[in-house]
């Protein structure tokens, strides 16, 4: 929680990632309400695609309580800055290939684009007409735990995943959000 003046500030970040989305709507109006009374302002993201499940047109006790009422989005791209904004990325991540189709509709959010452009840094992709998320973000995932095996040149890319797991592991067992070490033993080896 950070101050701006006298009023705190508090984040909320990804909040469609809970599980049970009535529970969390309930409790972020509850929330809500109990900030107005001590002026608190506050801070909501999750993804744009989940915001109708928390979002306040049908609840006039939420929206009455958002910054004049007004949701505020990242944006897409669209048009001719899509085509510019999809070949600038290729280009700059030395993608060869097409997009049309409804990959076309996907990769207009611009954090997805990301993705996909990290996942398939330096490859010939062909033409790509449908993004799938879970294959995406699997590629994506590898794509990093080379990366990361590459820079640390004594982590084998399985010992990046053993290790990210171990991270979770021990920041959900001791339910913070930092660890200053990991109890695991972490398995090293050579590229």
């Amino acid at each position: 929680m950070a101050h701006s003046g006298s009023n705190p500030v508090i984040i909320l970040d990804a909040i469609n990632e809970f599980e049970n989305i009535s529970s969390m709507r309930s409790n972020l109006i509850l929330l809500l309400k109990q900030l107005s009374d001590i002026k608190a302002q506050c801070i909501i993201t999750c993804r744009d695609v989940s915001w109708p499940s928390f979002a306040p047109k049908e609840d006039k006790r939420l929206k009455s309580l958002l910054y004049e009422g007004q949701i505020y989005g990242t944006g897409s791209f669209s048009g001719d800055r899509l085509n510019k904004v999809i070949e600038g990325y290729f280009s700059r991540y030395r993608i060869v290939g097409v997009v049309s189709g409804s990959a076309r509709f996907s990769m207009a959010h611009p954090l997805l684009l990301r993705f996909f452009c990290e996942a398939y840094k330096g490859k010939e992709v062909g033409r790509v007409r449908t993004v799938y998320l879970k294959e995406l973000f699997e590629k994506y995932l590898d794509s990093k735990k080379d990366e990361i095996s590459q820079r640390l040149k004594y982590f084998a890319p399985n010992a990046v995943d053993e290790f990210l797991e171990a991270l979770a592991w021990n920041l959900w067992v001791f339910g913070g959000m930092e660890i200053s070490q990991i109890s695991a033993n972490l398995p090293h080896g050579g590229n």
